[in-house]
């Protein structure tokens, strides 16, 4: 795309910030695994995604696209109730 390549401190500053995100999220779930248990853990960690979208449509003021939509229908599905 004829792009620049940044430079090294730059790149390694990404990178640390990225390890650190990554790092707190790691440990926050596995918090969250301890206190909560696997399953309650499971449903709190999927949710993710959804208060993202929610975040970027409420704060960030983004457009609604199609794959916006494709996650509503998720959580559609995922409301739905059944009996085994």
């Amino acid at each position: 795309m004829g792009h620049t390549f940044p430079s090294l401190p730059i790149c390694v500053g990404l990178l640390a910030i990225g390890a650190l995100g990554y790092g707190i999220s790691i440990w926050l779930d596995l918090l969250a695994l301890r206190d909560l248990g696997a399953a309650r853990e499971a449903v709190l960690f999927s949710t993710a995604p959804f208060v993202g979208a929610l975040f970027s449509l409420v704060i960030l003021r983004e457009a609604i696209t199609p794959q916006l939509l494709v996650a509503a229908g998720v959580v559609l599905l995922l409301r739905e109730q059944h009996s085994h």
